[in-house]
């Protein structure tokens, strides 16, 4: 009897989560590391970016999700777009199924469509737990070359996305941590989620134009 409900539970929660999408909403900042650099401009630029933020918007499903920055005025970076990094700007549609990663842009006024391979990280799940916005999540770390990735995901949301092309964790990633290695410091990016919905109605567009 008891094997019966766990398998039915089982069972219902995968139903549920296949039926709805998930919508998330990201916060993303620089961390510029100003201390070990000796040149006054790179540390001015530092400074300017670390300034930087940016909005994101990711609707996922078990199959397909697409992810795009949500335009918005920055002052800080439109009064300075040559003294400081942009904030990366993105449109991408993943399709997990069939492995494979669409990234479309305009360039010289054309839309293009960019069809790459899905990335793979060989994530390791380690024993620290946590909360945000109100989720258990749990921590995840994947290392390549000189980058450390560092991501919170939530096994209640048993979704294999997250922000931008990083994914392949048992639920979504709320939280991701960038960090880079390099000579004058460790530069650090992170995508913080800011909402959770759950959404029946929503739907996930393949772009096909460009």
């Amino acid at each position: 009897m008891k094997l019966y409900i766990t398998t039915f539970l089982v069972f219902f929660t995968f139903t549920l989560f296949g039926q709805e999408k998930l919508i998330v909403n990201y916060f993303f900042n620089y961390e510029f590391d100003t201390s070990k650099s000796t040149d006054d401009k790179t540390i001015q630029l530092y400074k300017e970016s670390n300034k930087n933020t940016g909005e994101y918007l990711l609707i996922s499903s078990n199959e397909e999700s697409i992810f795009n920055n949500i335009e918005k005025i920055n002052n800080n970076q439109e009064n300075n777009r040559s003294e400081n990094i942009s904030i990366p700007l993105s449109k991408n549609y993943i399709n997990y199924k069939e492995h494979y990663l669409l990234d479309s842009f305009e360039f010289q006024g054309k839309k293009i469509i960019v069809k790459d391979f899905l990335a793979k990280y060989n994530w390791i799940i380690e024993k620290d737990q946590d909360e945000i916005i109100g989720y258990k999540v749990k921590k995840a770390i994947a290392k390549k070359d000189n980058i450390i990735y560092e991501a919170w995901f939530a096994p209640s949301l048993p979704f294999k996305s997250g922000p931008g092309n990083y994914w392949g964790l048992p639920g979504v990633i709320l939280k991701l941590g960038i960090y880079m290695n390099q000579d004058d410091g460790i530069h650090k990016r992170y995508y913080s989620a800011t909402k959770v919905e759950l959404n029946d109605k929503v739907t996930i567009v393949r772009p096909t134009k460009g």
